[in-house]
């Protein structure tokens, strides 16, 4: 294992934007090479620090034993903050929800949309990502002193820390150089794009989770509702993804969600999506062969084995 130099300064809290102030802090990183076990020393004192939401957390960093990290290299010049004699390379730490066996990647959505983003960033990056599975039935002690609420993701790169999926997306974009997956907002299609994203997964879960026979038509139809402006969407946006040619957080945020969509709802409600939306059928069968997408996917058992609960 090799011991990395103490930073001089550092900032360890959840992430803010960059006109919003961190509290100082000094961590103190034992990153293992080349098997890529990260460990973290509790350093003497805590941080109170404040999300982008205004929220107080605790955070604090302590040992982490058996906790394993899946390590693959990406693009990047910026390793200065981490000395290394091995590499140059920026680490990232993404931490999501483990599988059924607690080895492989699990079924969550938002741990998905920004595993998806970072590998989206690799293409221009040379980052060295460790992604660390947590059993969200058992979390460890570390963790939550990581980070107390116990939600996944986490994303980690040096002294930032953090804890939405949204906010971590915004927090690549400020971090790393392009392609910048926040740069949809400048589009003109972001506006209708947005707006039908955000009807899908609710609409789904509702059909999923449907307990009454009498009212599974009726969720079907609100399903079937919510697909219908994405269709909308990409026929006149005639783009290859939501808001141009290449993917962005827009992307990230749906692709994870139509997965979820086309295995779940197919295994336990015989949901197909309806044979008139060939705009967003194309769509999917992109994003879904797209290289982040497929670098960040999980089994499709996993989704059925994680919605089994409401069966």
């Amino acid at each position: 294992m090799r011991l990395l130099r103490r930073p001089t300064v550092g900032f360890l809290g959840v992430y803010k934007p960059a006109n919003q102030a961190r509290v100082p802090f000094k961590p103190l990183l034992n990153i293992s090479a080349p098997s890529a076990t990260l460990r973290f020393c509790k350093p003497a004192a805590t941080a109170t620090v404040f999300s982008p939401h205004r929220r107080k957390l605790r955070a604090s960093l302590s040992p982490s034993p058996n906790h394993h990290a899946s390590r693959t290299s990406m693009s990047s010049a910026r390793g200065d903050d981490v000395e290394d004699a091995a590499s140059s390379k920026s680490k990232v730490v993404l931490y999501v929800k483990a599988g059924k066996d607690t080895e492989s990647l699990g079924d969550c959505p938002f741990s998905h949309k920004v595993h998806m983003a970072l590998r989206a960033k690799q293409l221009e990056e040379d980052l060295e990502l460790d992604i660390v599975k947590i059993n969200t039935t058992d979390k460890p002690d570390w963790f939550l002193e990581l980070n107390p609420r116990g939600t996944v993701p986490v994303l980690q790169y040096n002294k930032t820390l953090v804890c939405d999926s949204t906010d971590a997306l915004n927090a690549l974009d400020e971090l790393f150089p392009p392609p910048l997956l926040r740069a949809e907002k400048d589009s003109p299609l972001y506006a209708t794009a947005s707006s039908a994203v955000a009807a899908v997964f609710p609409a789904f879960a509702k059909y999923l989770k449907c307990g009454a026979d009498s009212e599974l038509a009726a969720h079907k139809e609100s399903l079937d509702a919510a697909l219908t402006p994405l269709d909308e969407h990409l026929q006149t946006a005639k783009t290859d993804f939501l808001c141009g040619p290449s993917i962005t957080a827009l992307d990230c945020d749906l692709a994870p969600k139509l997965y979820h969509v086309t295995v779940a709802a197919a295994h336990y409600r015989a949901y197909q999506v309806p044979p008139q939306l060939g705009a967003l059928k194309e769509y999917m069968q992109r994003v879904f062969n797209s290289e982040p997408f497929l670098r960040s996917k999980y089994d499709p058992e996993e989704i059925i084995w994680g919605w089994s609960k409401f069966f």
